[in-house]
């Protein structure tokens, strides 16, 4: 009996499309089985901890009063106030990052359309793999709604509203974002214009347009955002700093600005995606170079985001260039730098990784036990550096810290004149006196709690009940537990 004519060849394509299938899918397990385990041997620190005792310490009325002093927009506060108002245990908020960032990497995988190599390698960027994906901060939903707005394009005219709440989306996970959400914003609008259906879309584009540009008064004319303002002038060296920051993390600034200069040229033939990447890091450029004083590489992960980005929507214009780029030879290779960038992040990504497995990130997790295995919370506890100190607040549920460099009590870190007169860089000692002279009937109930030692002077009169067996990964969050010493009357 003779085959059907083509069986030979339906098999055969079958067979080609289920072997990159599972390569995905093996890629994707070893992906969210390495996240989800560095979740679970990670020690949050300071920054992770301010967001979670927002969320738990206050209500949302007063969350949306407090979020424009942070400088962050709502939706990942949102997110989390559940989890802490519910009583989740504080590692609820690491997996929560795991878990959108997984969500993200599927996306990514499974939805956009890449090369079958560059799409195996996104999953272990620096960024994707250990900076937001164990780390709990909002950057992890700029990741999402990147990869859910690519993987939605085409359909953009068919699902408007839905298009636009992930375009809000994005709009409300960070400022530096914003650049990258309203050049989408205008695209869509310019897009919809050029092919006659900007009537329907009237709904979207408001919502896209309301939902992002409230964030101009509600945080950028913040107290806040003009105290951080900066005054340096070496705009130049912040800028190159984000883009060696965002492609090879660490080392030659040269060969990380040699590479974003490519990932650029790879969209000369695609006019509106290279639009987006300018304009994008246009916005990430003007808030880290001219408006914040302390870009890290979490924020650089931003700029590499939106590169990803820009260039898998290129397909969706392909031939929609001015005629002058048209001529210009581009190597249909031209994906390599972006493989080239990954592979010189590996050495970082897998570094930190391991750093982190192997050590404590934060030393606040092993204070707070050593706390509450020696009832130490029934005690006054005092720090100096709230900035610090709130780090362990979010293992000791209840609990108010007494900060006497600001003469109150409370739990995260408070943006405000005492602050900004970096009243909280005040040495511990000064603590010490400010304690000793306001709580002279409670001394013997009076426990420290500091991030760096005491003097050998000060020692004279304090007992060290703790210190952090080793520096952690943040070597300012190693911790030094005292009481004073009794008194002996004569």
């Amino acid at each position: 009996m003779s085959k059907p004519i083509g069986t030979v060849k339906n098999i055969q394509e079958k067979k080609s499309i289920a072997i990159p299938l599972n390569i995905f899918w093996a890629v994707f397990a070893v992906y969210a089985i390495a996240v989800l385990y560095g979740v679970t041997v990670h020690e949050p620190w300071r920054d992770e901890a301010q967001a979670w005792l927002l969320t738990r310490d206050l209500d949302i009325f007063s969350l949306f009063k407090t979020l424009p002093s942070e400088g962050h927009p709502p939706l990942w506060y949102l997110l989390i106030m559940p989890l802490a108002k519910l009583g989740l245990p504080y590692l609820s908020q690491n997996v929560l990052a795991a878990v959108v960032m997984i969500a993200a990497v599927y996306v990514i995988l499974f939805k956009w359309q890449l090369p079958l190599i560059l799409k195996l390698a996104i999953p272990f960027s620096y960024f994707f793999l250990y900076e937001y994906a164990i780390l709990a901060r909002s950057y992890c939903l700029i990741v999402l709604f990147t990869a859910l707005i690519v993987w939605l394009y085409s359909k953009r005219f068919e699902k408007p509203i839905l298009f636009a709440l992930c375009t809000v989306g994005l709009f409300n996970t960070h400022m530096l974002a914003f650049g990258f959400a309203t050049a989408l914003t205008v695209l869509f609008y310019l897009d919809a214009r050029k092919q006659d259906k900007l009537k329907q879309v009237i709904p979207a584009l408001s919502i896209m347009t309301i939902g992002g540009m409230y964030l101009i008064p509600y945080l950028a004319f913040s107290a806040m955002a003009r105290a951080e303002q900066m005054h340096a002038l070496d705009h130049t060296t912040r800028i190159i700093n984000t883009i060696t920051g965002s492609t090879i993390i660490d080392g030659s600034t040269i060969w990380g600005t040699l590479l974003f200069l490519l990932a650029a040229l790879t969209l000369l033939k695609t006019t509106k995606p290279l639009l987006l990447l300018i304009f994008g890091a246009a916005g990430v450029f003007y808030i880290l170079a001219y408006r914040y004083n302390l870009a890290d590489t979490r924020h650089y992960g931003v700029l590499f985001t939106i590169i990803i980005g820009s260039y898998a929507l290129r397909e969706y214009y392909v031939g929609d260039s001015w005629n002058i780029i048209r001529a210009v030879p581009l190597s249909k290779y031209a994906h390599w730098s972006f493989i080239a960038m990954i592979a010189l992040q590996l050495p970082q990504t897998f570094t930190r990784y391991k750093t982190d497995v192997e050590q404590d990130f934060s030393g606040a997790k092993a204070a707070a036990e050593y706390i509450i295995d020696n009832n130490l919370q029934q005690r006054i506890l005092v720090g100096q550096q709230a900035w610090a100190l709130s780090a362990i607040a979010p293992y000791i549920p209840g609990k108010k810290f007494y900060y006497p460099e600001c003469g109150r009590y409370g739990t995260y870190y408070v943006y405000d004149s005492c602050f900004l007169q970096n009243r909280w860089a005040m040495a511990p000692e000064n603590a010490v006196d400010i304690v000793y002279n306001n709580f002279k009937d409670s001394l013997g109930n009076i426990v420290f709690i500091f991030n760096r030692p005491l003097s050998a002077k000060a020692l004279q009169f304090m007992d060290m009940l703790y210190h952090s067996p080793e520096f952690p990964i943040k070597t300012d969050e190693a911790f030094f537990i005292y009481k004073f010493k009794p008194v002996i009357k004569q």
